[in-house]
């Protein structure tokens, strides 16, 4: 929280994504009604309100109209507020009748100037609710409705519904990173992921309900700053918040109540574990909206209509009762066969009414979910009643994901063993906390090997697989041979290892393959390596990144951060932060940057918080912020990891530019991605090379780019290696040719340099003007790097299209006169001449044809 405290008020959600898909479809014709329909606190009128401003700023009046259930008895009261006010008319004599239908009449006659908005539909009066459909049906006037979705349809919604002149817009709650996003707009400060994660669970995605959360937090003090963002030490809701909730559950019955409080404490359940609880108290509850169905993955289940039910009921529980309830729950969950029902009934125990086994499957099942806070609680109690190996690591990992002291567990666990496969495990995971939380790798390399000195080598396989990826994170020249024959698990962590080292060393073929054989492995061995699945979609990812795919790495990029793992959410900041990067967009980069490694600092079972790091300080570095560059430093010793000292090279290579020190740069450069190479790590070796290119010395990194494309053969590598032998010998026709491949393959920084280069430095002809069209399409989409074209003598931006004059040359392109492009614009036709002029004589064409013809030609569009 900042130090001002939250925002005074409550931010809007908007949803710009709905908003703008209804605004689309009322501006249909002929128009249809929208009815935006939720649950209490979803959000309906708060969606419906940015869909008016949106539609107002398109010029039409809104006409507001809002249902009120007291009033719903009186003729004509929900228009009351308007029939004045747009009639014109205050006459007192003047009936109620007259009024109305000089309402209708105006607001008829100019129904492409008006829009409805009705708030609670349901709840308006039947003279309102006939002049609203009077409005619809006859005359056409576009309209947005909100109505609560318990709500059965009135007959004036239902008759517009069946007459095909309603749409349903179904608002449905907050997506997690939407719950996020609106509790940090609040707070004003990043959220540490854990109250993330529990305030979404807490919330349910209703915005109402958050809002009360984050009040009743913030108000009695309960939000706290850490190094990884705001905790929130316990979510809660004021207990006057739930008085509605209450009332709403009054009249129930106590069979009714029963099967609610059954809900609340384990919810969702399948229909037909909840029939036979009590079938017919179901089916009431469903009628009075405190239950819904919903259908999850082919299964109906039910659940409690609203999370202030869910709430109130457990807030109402005493002790007693909810231990009869808790084991009545679990009983009816166990009874169903399903692993995920068994699990909720163990959470749900408590220690004295579940067996060590039990306990201790669960604990493993919640440490594999991600949910370390409940893994370490079942594991202590399984510890309590029969201490295993086991147990033990299960305690170990997750006092480990909670950032907490773990050596003397993985101790505890290793002691325990009884079998090699067991040893195997527990080093394989104390590596893990010492390689990636400790961010030791050497030490974890010294375990294993004293480990695998010690045990049967068939058991060996996954932990000797991941020894060779902590051997490379400590600047070793790794390699990793697997053994002829392994057990699945072994297998698993072999092709792991096997496909980081081909992404990196640019072996595209074989590290696809190695994924392909990973996926099946992955799933079947989820307990033991939880976080595999997440590793061979970073493999992927950078198959697609050494293939100089960039839009399908984005795509996975960007899917698995929204619904992948929780705990993988930094691994995938990051990764958009580096396309971000050599896409051009330092600043979004920086941003993305510094996200990823509060997330990384938080969770990171890859070992890039180091990287990320390195990757903020270059985007400050380029931006000239040496504030920002030293605070993004760990402030540790240097890490010896390739990834790191590749990243950390470009850093320290733009500050030494931007001092007039490039001699010095390009020498980091050199020697960062010498490294590289011989760690084979060619992809990212290559990507560090590029800023070379960037900085207008080519020549000086061709020899390393050839050896990174000769080794892996890479797309990527050869791409560039190319780029840079055609920029070396000043072939600017080779380079323009090459500017679609570097779009691909998100290399657009590298790509505005080629082609400004082009622009300014390639003779009269194809190369120089190609160059200059291409350079003021990527000049609006990137950044301009802090470095461009130094001893040319002139400046780029006398030569190059401006981005003025690139919009007035697209305009004119396609046939559209001086006066019309000066309108849309704000400027005088001469203005625009003006600029055309200059465009002309840039481009080296005569006039509007010429420039058609030749951007037709030329569309740089057509290479995105």
């Amino acid at each position: 929280m900042t130090a001002e405290g939250p925002t005074p008020s409550w931010p809007l959600d908007a949803r710009p994504d709905l908003v703008d898909d209804v605004v689309r479809r009322m501006s249909a014709r002929p128009s249809r009604a929208q009815l935006l329909s939720g649950g209490t606190g979803v959000g309906k009128t708060t969606l419906a309100r940015a869909i008016v401003a949106a539609v107002q700023s398109g010029g039409r009046v809104v006409v507001p109209i809002i249902g009120v259930a007291e009033l719903q008895g009186v003729p004509a009261a929900a228009l009351a507020p308007v029939l004045t006010t747009n009639v014109g008319d205050d006459d007192e004599s003047v009936t109620i009748g007259d009024r109305v239908h000089r309402f209708v009449a105006t607001v008829g006659a100019g129904a492409s100037r008006y829009v409805l908005a009705v708030d609670d539909v349901s709840l308006v009066d039947d003279v309102t609710a006939g002049v609203v459909y009077q409005l619809v049906r006859v005359f056409g006037v576009p309209a947005v409705f909100t109505d609560r979705v318990e709500r059965a349809l009135s007959a004036t919604v239902a008759r517009l519904d069946a007459e095909g002149l309603l749409d349903r817009v179904d608002v449905p709650p907050l997506a997690p990173a939407q719950v996020v996003a609106l509790a940090e707009e609040y707070l004003g400060d990043p959220l540490h992921p854990d109250a993330a994660r529990r305030l979404a669970d807490a919330s349910a995605g209703n915005p109402l309900v958050l809002r009360e959360l984050l009040m009743t937090a913030s108000r009695e003090g309960r939000v706290h700053p850490t190094p990884v963002g705001l905790a929130i030490e316990e979510v809660r809701l004021a207990p006057h918040v739930l008085d509605s909730a209450r009332a709403h559950l009054a009249p129930l019955s106590p069979s009714e109540r029963e099967v609610a409080e059954l809900l609340a404490l384990a919810q969702p359940w399948t229909v037909d574990l909840a029939s036979a609880i009590d079938d017919r108290a179901l089916r009431n509850l469903v009628s009075r909206a405190v239950v819904r169905e919903t259908v999850d993955a082919g299964r109906r289940r039910v659940r409690l209509a609203h999370p202030l039910l869910t709430e109130a009921l457990l807030a109402d529980l005493d002790p007693e009762r909810r231990i009869q309830l808790v084991r009545r729950a679990a009983e009816a969950l166990r009874s169903t066969g399903d692993q995920d029902d068994r699990r909720t009934a163990i959470h749900l125990l408590r220690e004295g009414d579940a067996d060590a086994a039990e306990l201790e499957w669960a604990a493993q099942a919640a440490a594999s979910a991600g949910d370390p806070e409940t893994a370490l609680r079942l594991a202590d109690a399984a510890d309590r009643l029969r201490p295993t190996a086991v147990a033990a690591l299960v305690r170990a990992v997750a006092l480990s994901a909670l950032d907490r002291a773990a050596d003397a567990a993985f101790v505890a666990a290793s002691d325990r063993a009884d079998s090699d496969e067991v040893r195997a495990i527990v080093a394989l995971r104390h590596g893990q906390h010492l390689a990636y939380r400790r961010r030791d790798p050497r030490a974890a390399a010294d375990l294993a090997r004293g480990v695998i000195d010690r045990i049967d080598p068939e058991a060996s396989g996954a932990l000797a697989a991941e020894a060779a990826k902590w051997r490379a994170m400590a600047g070793d020249v790794a390699s990793y041979e697997p053994s002829a024959v392994q057990s699945s698990l072994a297998q698993l962590g072999g092709v792991l290892t096997e496909a980081m080292f081909a992404t990196m060393g640019g072996s595209i073929a074989q590290a696809q393959a190695a994924i392909d054989r990973g996926r099946p492995l992955a799933d079947r061995h989820r307990a033991e390596l939880p976080h595999a699945e997440s590793l061979l979609a970073l493999s992927q990812f950078l198959v697609f990144v050494g293939s100089g795919d960039i839009g399908s790495a984005r795509v996975l990029a960007e899917g698995r951060r929204l619904d992948g793992e929780a705990d993988a959410a930094g691994l995938w900041t990051y990764t958009l932060a580096l396309i971000a990067l050599h896409g051009g967009r330092h600043d979004d980069a920086f941003d993305l940057a510094r996200l990823a490694v509060r997330l990384l600092e938080w969770r990171d079972f890859t070992g890039l918080v180091d990287v990320a790091r390195a990757l903020a300080r270059t985007c400050a570095a380029m931006s000239g912020d040496d504030a920002s560059a030293v605070r993004d430093s760990s402030g540790g010793p240097a890490p010896t990891e390739v990834k790191a000292v590749l990243q950390l090279a470009e850093a320290d290579a733009w500050t030494a530019a931007r001092a007039g020190r490039e001699d010095e740069a390009v020498a980091i450069l050199r020697a960062a991605v010498e490294e590289g190479v011989r760690q084979r790590h060619h992809v990212l070796a290559a990507l560090t090379a590029s800023t070379a290119i960037r900085l207008g010395r080519a020549r000086d990194v061709v020899d390393l780019l050839e050896s990174a494309a000769d080794a892996g053969g890479a797309p990527l590598c050869v791409l560039l290696a190319d780029v840079a032998r055609a920029r070396a010998r000043g072939d600017y026709a080779r380079c323009v040719d090459l500017l679609p491949s570097l779009r691909r393959a998100g290399l657009l920084g590298v790509a505005r340099r080629i082609a400004e280069d082009a622009g300014v430095r390639a003779g009269q002809g194809r190369a120089r003007t190609q160059g200059r069209i291409a350079a003021a399409d990527l000049a609006a989409l990137t950044s301009a790097d802090p470095l461009r074209l130094p001893g040319t003598g002139r400046s780029v931006d006398e030569m190059m299209l401006s981005p003025r004059e690139w919009q007035i040359a697209r305009a004119a392109a396609m046939r559209r006169r001086s006066r019309e492009i000066a309108a849309e614009l704000g400027l005088s036709a001469r203005t625009v001449d003006n600029h055309l002029a200059r465009v002309y004589r840039k481009l080296g064409v005569s006039g509007r044809d010429d420039l058609a013809t030749l951007l037709d030609a030329d569309d740089p569009s057509a290479a995105r």
